[in-house]
């Protein structure tokens, strides 16, 4: 008999590299190139799937 999944939670930490020893700031927020970028990218990419997924779920 199969079994149909209908929710399936993850959960996950996203942190950016530790690289403050080498260039001596003390955050990663003090960078100068921005360092927000990728954060931003990840974001948008969730936003994408999860109205992806609520898309799906509506034609249902």
């Amino acid at each position: 008999m199969p079994i149909e999944i209908r929710e399936l939670e993850v959960v996950m930490s996203v942190s950016a590299p530790q690289a403050s020893a080498m260039s001596g700031s003390s955050s990663p927020e003090q960078n100068s190139d921005g360092g927000g970028g990728d954060v931003d990218q990840i974001v948008a990419q969730c936003v994408e799937q999860v109205l992806f997924i609520l898309s799906n779920q509506n034609e249902r």
